[in-house]
């Protein structure tokens, strides 16, 4: 009976280190990415050199409104944290008089005596203007010198990728911050709002530093490194392939300038990145000891089991 319990349990131990390998290779082959053997001419491009800098959207404007202290206070017309718009009643006086919104704004905070009290100097409404809204961007030293104010800018809000706002720069702040990395200076890009952004959105600015036309360039992928050097391989004449250093200049996301080792039309070959299709995570976790054993039904895959 021992004998039959110690066999049963390496068996068991058995099982267990297949579901763990299986699961293993599983992952690793979803995280594996192949290459696509390319062939391509040296072109003319336009190359883009951005400054991009995350933050949070924020009111331009805001403002205290002090309540009348010859009058009584009846009612709050809106609730903290809400939109009103310009004009709109903020709150109500015991005579029938109110404090109307004086553009589009949200209510931050307030301060009001009891109802039907006399208001005192230390009661308020304070707002935040929607219309005028900015971010701050952090730029270190180097880039400094290609900021500017009055210089446009983009910005795209987290909750739409795919929407892009317009900005401009209003401000450089004079004097830095010293961190680890060097000394920053904060600006201030103002945003036109269409009415879709809220204070507190998370977005990105981007600012366009430079801007090369009709540079000869190459795919960035197509370039290596060696020993602090830049090397393409060339195509020659007669289909071979030659390791050729290049000089190159500006680089965006998609293509670097080349200033010197080629020449417009020259062909070259390089392995280009496409990665695979990953298996969902869902199709993964429903996979169970008996399905990968070859029997059962995982009970994860009945409906209403698991939502896929």
């Amino acid at each position: 009976m021992k004998h039959k319990k110690i066999i049963l349990i390496t068996l068991l131990i058995i099982i267990l280190l297949v579901v763990i390998i299986f699961f293993a290779k599983s992952s690793e082959a979803d995280s594996k990415s192949n290459t696509s053997e390319e062939i391509c001419e040296v072109t003319n491009q336009t190359i883009i050199t951005t400054l991009t800098a995350s933050g949070e959207v924020e009111s331009a404007k805001e403002e205290k409104i002090a309540l009348n202290t010859n009058l009584s206070y009846l009612t709050m017309c809106a609730e903290k944290e809400e939109y009103v718009k310009q004009g709109d009643n903020l709150l109500e006086y015991t005579n029938g008089t109110y404090i109307t919104a004086p553009y589009d704004c949200v209510l931050v905070e307030y301060s009001v005596p009891e109802a039907k009290s006399r208001c005192a100097s230390e009661n308020y409404i304070y707002i935040a203007s929607v219309d005028e809204l900015y971010m701050n961007i952090s730029i270190t030293e180097e880039d400094l010198k290609n900021v500017s104010v009055n210089q446009e800018v983009e910005i795209v809000a987290n909750y739409d990728e795919a929407k892009v706002y317009k900005g401009t720069i209003i401000k450089i702040n004079d004097i830095g911050e010293v961190s680890n990395g060097g000394t920053k200076f904060t600006a201030i890009a103002k945003i036109e709002n269409d009415g879709n952004l809220k204070l507190g959105m998370s977005a990105t600015c981007t600012i366009t530093i430079e801007k090369s036309e009709n540079v000869l360039s190459v795919p960035v992928e197509a370039v290596t490194i060696e020993n602090n050097k830049k090397y393409v391989n060339k195509i020659k004449d007669n289909n071979e392939v030659e390791k050729i250093c290049i000089e190159t200049g500006k680089a965006d996301a998609n293509y670097v300038e080349v200033k010197s080792g080629l020449s417009l039309g020259d062909k070259i070959k390089y392995e280009k990145v496409i990665e695979q299709k990953e298996e969902t995570k869902e199709k993964n976790e429903t996979k169970s000891i008996t399905s990968i054993l070859g029997g059962g039904e995982n009970p994860m895959d009945r409906r209403g089991g698991y939502n896929r």
